[in-house]
C-alpha cells in the first residue's frame, strides 16, 4: 500500500490518504528491504528521507528458486529498476 503519511509515522493512521494499493502476495514468498528499511519516505522534494544509497527490494518465491527471485532498486529520487538474479546485484 501507498500512503501519503501525514504524521510521518511509517504506518497508516486515521487521516492519511490512501495512493494505491496492491492485493497481497501468496502464501509464503518472503519479501524483505535491504539495509533494515521497513518503510520508504519521501520529502517534499521527492527524495527519499533518511536514505542516501539505493533500497534494495528482495521477493523471494516459497520454492526458493534462484531464477524465480526478482528485486527492485529504488534510487535516492524514486527511480524503481527491476533487477533479475543475473544481473549480480539480485
Amino acid at each position: 500500500m501507498a500512503f501519503v503519511d501525514l504524521n510521518s509515522s511509517s504506518s497508516f493512521d486515521t487521516g492519511d490518504t490512501v495512493v494505491a494499493v496492491q492485493g497481497a502476495l501468496e502464501s509464503k514468498n518472503t519479501f524483505v528491504a535491504g539495509n533494515s528499511t521497513v518503510a520508504l519516505r519521501f520529502n517534499r522534494e521527492g527524495f527519499l528521507a533518511d536514505q542516501t544509497n539505493p533500497v534494495l527490494i528482495t521477493l523471494t518465491p516459497p520454492t526458493n528458486a534462484a531464477a524465480q527471485k526478482r528485486c527492485l532498486s529504488v534510487s535516492r529520487v524514486g527511480r524503481l529498476t527491476q533487477l533479475k538474479p543475473a544481473s549480480g546485484t539480485c
